[in-house]
């Protein structure tokens, strides 16, 4: 078994971008791979410029337009184009020795709570599969954060520092992998 790799400057990011776009398994626009450097850059100044999202009142939150249901036509995973392309990704990574682990956002109750059970069980058993089928870890933060009051809207916790949960416990999940 070759080692595994981590990419670790963006000579080998770019590589590896180049290499995923002309091997066209995704089956989705590979575009945004074109300038990896851009791209994270950009992503990056981002974040580092923009204002902190506050804590946003729980009732304006609920009374949002984005609790809607979705998912409705949910066909079987692995005719699901997103799962498709997602495993496909995930191969290509593996193929490359680069280690994978799966992570899933928090979101806020009112979300979780507008979706059906039927809804609920899918996305679990996409996980499941995910993690069974490639050997990969996954760590959920979906329900995690679900009544804790440092919501800026549905599907983003707050960046303000004096909340930083969040924050720390996907550090200490990044520490794990990186440190085994």
């Amino acid at each position: 078994m070759k080692p595994r790799k981590f990419i670790t400057t963006m000579h080998d990011l770019e590589k590896l971008c180049v290499r995923i776009r002309k091997s066209g398994i995704f089956g989705f626009d590979t575009e945004f791979l074109s300038r990896p450097m851009l791209n994270t850059v950009n992503f990056l100044r981002g974040p580092l410029d923009a204002e902190l999202l506050p804590i946003t009142p729980d009732q304006t939150i609920k009374k949002g337009k984005e609790v809607e249901t979705y998912l409705e036509d949910l066909v079987p995973p692995k005719q699901n184009k997103n799962f498709i392309s997602l495993t496909n990704i995930i191969t290509s990574l593996e193929e490359n020795n680069i280690q994978v682990v799966t992570f899933v956002p928090p979101v806020h109750r009112y979300h979780i709570d507008n979706l059906s059970e039927n809804q609920q069980q899918y996305f679990s058993n996409m996980l499941e599969l995910i993690s069974n089928e490639n050997n990969i870890p996954v760590y959920s933060f979906y329900e995690h954060y679900r009544d804790m009051e440092i919501w800026y809207d549905f599907i983003h916790v707050t960046t303000d520092t004096n909340y930083p949960y969040f924050s720390n416990d996907f550090s200490e999940i990044l520490l794990k992998e990186i440190l085994s």
